[in-house]
């Protein structure tokens, strides 16, 4: 046992140094992007944001960049990649540009954008890209409901309620309605607007399957004021 032991111990040693030896050895890939990852900030919602992003050839060796690809239609290259070839230590420049929509709901994201070169190491990269699309408004409800309403009856009145968010302030400068049978009134209210939606007097027997069409007028924090369109859905049933 005496013997065995430091045997024992020399082996281990033997082992970890070559695993360190390895491990340091190992060889890396070629290709580093900057920034990684690539974090869009805080975004407003219905906006575009751009990012510089630098791919650099640390490698002693040409690569060559086959494919850039995004995992979601909401980015694309504002400006392409400025070379496809990059010799040892050259870099390739592009902007990577976000436009928010229906694609990309407000809230975190964390999507992917991959790099795919003629490095054997790693011939595919994937770097995060991050970032915040904040609402600059609630509305509340998205679907009106009327159920049943009388005909020639007492008028059914809904309330949709718009509100700034995330330091913008909101106002409904029009709401219309696809129904001749709804109309539409605009309440000023705490931090926003109040629509009304309710059933005229005179409407005719039927399913109700409507919009309410909105025009938004947003003061955003930092000054700006834009328009957006908005929209929500009425049903009911008029009897």
């Amino acid at each position: 046992m005496r013997r065995t032991l430091p045997a024992l111990v020399a082996l281990l040693l033997v082992l970890g140094g070559a695993a360190y030896f390895f491990r340091t050895r190992a060889p890396r890939p070629a290709l580093t992007v900057t920034p990684s990852p690539i974090d869009f900030g805080e975004v407003p919602w219905l906006e575009t944001r751009t990012v510089k992003v630098v791919l650099r050839n640390d490698s002693a060796h040409e690569v060559f960049l086959r494919k850039l690809s995004y995992d979601c239609s909401c980015f694309s290259a504002s400006q392409p990649v400025d070379a496809t070839s990059l010799a040892p230590g050259r870099e390739a420049r592009l902007e990577v540009r976000l436009v928010t929509d229906s694609r990309v709901p407000p809230g975190r994201f964390r999507k992917t954008f991959t790099v795919e070169t003629s490095d054997p190491v790693a011939p595919r990269i994937e770097v995060p890209m991050i970032g915040n699309i904040t609402d600059f408004r609630s509305v509340t409800p998205r679907e009106v409901t009327l159920g049943a309403v009388e005909a020639g009856g007492a008028p059914v009145t809904r309330t949709i309620e718009v509100r700034g968010g995330e330091g913008s302030t909101v106002a409904v400068v029009e709401a219309v309605t696809s129904d001749p049978r709804l109309e539409t009134e605009i309440r000023p209210a705490t931090d926003g607007t109040d629509v009304l939606v309710r059933t005229r007097k005179d409407a005719a027997k039927g399913r109700v399957s409507a919009q309410v069409r909105m025009t938004l007028e947003v003061s955003r924090s930092d000054g700006r004021m834009k328009r957006y369109p908005d929209s929500v859905w009425v049903n009911g049933e008029v009897r």
